[in-house]
């Protein structure tokens, strides 16, 4: 106290007093602004907090997005370098994602051409890419410049899809659409021509029976009477290929059809030189046409029989699966490999049309009608084939009754 006063009379009792409060008020207000920067930074340190939370919940939605999507996805950095690598890329190409990290992308991908990305605009094209097992497919390829923010190209974004069954499927149809109009067409026309041409024949025979004919005037009526003949049958191939019959299904053992045609033919002048090894296994049991199968069948051995006419082999092989176009169902695959002179990449496109033949004195109604006849079973029919090293024909039918 003795003290105050010395300083209460030094500067008198009112300025202490001031004094005083005023370092109470800032020691007061120092107290309320350290409190609410500390509150701050609090509420900062949780906001925080929070956002990282966000952010590793976003980058865990982005991951499971990424590797989900039925497309491969593909990023690259601007020296064209791997950095994402989804699991249907890793599928696609057999590429693990680890392996696929910084690898160039023309490496994996050489056909795909990803110099569009670098004009700021999307790309879009088909384009072909062939597996380590040496299998072509078409990939549908979308890309788009990868832009950092101020704009500027540091890579870019793929999207690839498998399109190569959708693509066949297209032309499954288109091929279908074509030969129903064709088909739908020339039945017309052939049932205008089978009338005359019967006429033609009957009173051919009626005058070739008569005893004025000459000898030599016999002769080219009997030519006649062979070659109406012949465009009859020719016509009612046709029209069974126009104007099918729908299948009728039941249950029957393809192996055993196999085996009795297998042995039929044997006594057939076109199959002396051909030798059939059945390599089928049991049980090829089918819901089908019985007499529409067995056309098929016979067709296409053959067809393998005619084009090996020095003599070769015809392997018959079966399998189980699933097809592109109904992967939901059981097929039977039954392919005929023989080994003849091949067809030409030209007359791959039109083997199954009608009239199409590169055999003399062919019909070209043979495979038109085989491919019609699957057709109305829900199956289907294709052909690999080289020039020069033979065909394989693969049929698929239905196992179940309900296709």
């Amino acid at each position: 106290f003795a003290l105050f006063h010395d300083i209460s009379d030094l500067y008198g009792a009112n300025h202490v007093l001031a004094l005083i409060f005023t370092n109470l008020l800032a020691f007061f207000l120092t107290a309320i602004l350290t409190g609410f920067l500390a509150e701050r930074a609090r509420a900062s340190e949780k906001a925080l907090k929070k956002k990282e939370i966000d952010y590793e919940e976003l980058e865990s939605v982005n991951s499971i997005i990424v590797s989900t999507l039925d497309s491969g996805l593909v990023t690259v950095n601007s020296q064209g370098r791997v950095r994402v690598f989804n699991r249907y890329a890793a599928e696609l190409t057999g590429i693990e994602q680890q392996a696929a990290y910084d690898l160039p992308f023309s490496e994996i991908f050489p056909e795909v051409d990803l110099a569009k990305t670098g004009n700021l605009q999307d790309s879009r094209h088909e384009s072909i890419y062939k597996s380590k097992s040496g299998e072509k497919r078409i990939l549908g390829v979308k890309s788009a410049p990868l832009l950092d923010k101020e704009g500027h190209s540091i890579g870019a974004v793929v999207d690839m899809l498998d399109v190569t069954d959708l693509r066949a499927m297209e032309s499954r149809l288109k091929r279908a659409d074509r030969l129903a109009a064709i088909g739908e067409l020339s039945a017309r026309i052939a049932h205008e021509v089978r009338n005359p041409l019967a006429s033609i024949s009957g009173s051919v025979q009626l005058i070739a029976e008569s005893g004025a004919v000459p000898d030599a005037d016999k002769r080219l009526l009997a030519i006649i009477q062979r070659e109406t003949a012949r465009l009859d049958s020719m016509l009612s191939e046709f029209l069974q290929y126009a104007r099918p019959f729908p299948p009728v299904i039941r249950r029957f053992s393809l192996k055993n059809l196999i085996t009795e045609l297998s042995t039929l033919l044997q006594g057939d002048s076109r199959f002396s030189a051909v030798k059939i090894t059945d390599l089928t296994q049991e049980p090829l049991e089918v819901h089908a046409d019985h007499d529409q199968i067995r056309q098929t069948v016979w067709n296409l051995l053959l067809n393998a029989a005619e084009s090996m006419p020095d003599g070769g082999e015809i392997r018959i092989e079966s399998h189980l699966g699933k097809a592109a176009s109904a992967a939901e169902k059981d097929f039977l695959f039954l392919s005929f490999t023989d080994t003849g002179c091949g067809i030409d990449p030209a007359s791959m496109v039109t083997v199954f049309e009608p009239f199409f033949t590169t055999k003399q004195g062919g019909t070209g109604l043979g495979l038109a009608n085989v491919y019609r006849i699957l057709e109305a079973h829900k199956g289907s029919i294709a052909v690999e084939s080289q020039l020069g090293s033979g065909t394989r024909f693969t049929i698929s039918l239905p196992l179940s009754s309900e296709s």
